[in-house]
Formats: structure tokens, C-alpha cells, sequence
């Protein structure tokens, strides 16, 4: 499902099994339609069947997937954010468990500050793993002057992306438990 009249290019994914929208893409199809069998997307001179195909290609193209976490939205106090731990289990599209495996990037933000996209696998000075807890230190604010302001604000928004490819290019399936976060209210 689109809005096709608005230059948002976002389309929805509608799971009709549990009456839900389960997704949100930053495609819009041009033309789609179903027949007896299948759901069909037109995208200029290709015809793709919907839920087919090879997983995580989207109209031919491979898409990172990411999920965009919201700390302490409805806050009283300003904070500075030090860091994140989260626990996070990975299985193979058979169900069989892969150990040592993480997000590929992330990146903290608010309205004026921004670590930038923050790679897991260049990071290894900021970010531990115990088991399957993954503990990293918060990056700092790349927009502050001397670039060493670390991210102060009410809320923030952690963003954590995986390309969808791991171990011998099989694809994971990844389960986040729930995330748990240091600060200290500051007087800013």
C-alpha cells in the first residue's frame, strides 16, 4: 500500500495472517495488482510476484533492514547518554542457531546531535560481548565542534541496521530482547 500523491516514497506491507501492517519500505510500486494466486507488483519494464523470490531482495535490489528505538521518549530531565546493552539471538532461515553474530551499524541521535553510522565491526574498542549481550559505549556527537560532546538530550533515537547477510551468505533471522541504557541527568 502507497500514497501515491505524495513524493514520500514509503510503502506499507500488510500481513493478512495476523491483521497487521509488519512493515515499512522506502519504495513505492507503481502498479500492483493480484490474481487468483499471487500479489504483483509492475515496476517499470519488470513484473515482480510478491513474497517470492530470494530474501531480502526487494524489486531486484538488497536492502539493509533496521529497526529505530526511541529511549526515554516521554522524559522529565535532560541526560547524557553513555552507553547501550541489548541481548540478541540470531537463527539461520532453518532455525538453527548462529553464535557471535550482531548488528552491522549503528547510529545514535536526537534533533541537533549525531554520532553518524557507527560500524559494530570497527568499533571493537567501544562495544563487548558477553555471550550473547552486546554492551557498547555511545559514540560522540560528530556535529559538536571539537567532535567529543557526547549526546545530551531528553529522548533519543537508536538506530540498529543489518545488511541481512552474515556467515556464508545465508540470512539471519534476529530476535532483540529489550535494551537497557546508562545516563547521567545533567543541568544543560
Amino acid at each position: 500500500m502507497a500514497n501515491l500523491n505524495t513524493s514520500d516514497n514509503l510503502t506499507f506491507s500488510f500481513n493478512e495472517l495476523t491483521d497487521t501492517i509488519v512493515s515499512l519500505h522506502t519504495y513505492k510500486m507503481p502498479v500492483s495488482f493480484s490474481d487468483a494466486n499471487n500479489f504483483l507488483a509492475a515496476s517499470y519494464d519488470e513484473l515482480y510476484i510478491q513474497n517470492k523470490g530470494e530474501y531480502g531482495i526487494y524489486f531486484g535490489q538488497r536492502t539493509s533492514s533496521y529497526i529505530i528505538l526511541i529511549l526515554n521518549a516521554d522524559a522529565f530531565a535532560t541526560k547524557n547518554y553513555y552507553n547501550f546493552q541489548y541481548k540478541l539471538e540470531a537463527t539461520d532461515l532453518l532455525g538453527n542457531n548462529v553464535e557471535n553474530v550482531n548488528f552491522t551499524r549503528y547510529t545514535f541521535y536526537n534533533e541537533y546531535q549525531n554520532t553518524g553510522e557507527i560500524t559494530f565491526v570497527n568499533d571493537t574498542r567501544r562495544t563487548d560481548q558477553h555471550l550473547r549481550m552486546f554492551r557498547t559505549q555511545v559514540a560522540r556527537d560528530i556535529n559538536s565542534r571539537n567532535q567529543l560532546q557526547r549526546v545530551c538530550n531528553d529522548y533519543a533515537f537508536l538506530k540498529l541496521e543489518t545488511d541481512n547477510l552474515a556467515i556464508n551468505e545465508k540470512y539471519l533471522q534476529l530476535k532483540l530482547y529489550p535494551l537497557i541504557y546508562n545516563y547521567e541527568i545533567t543541568s544543560y
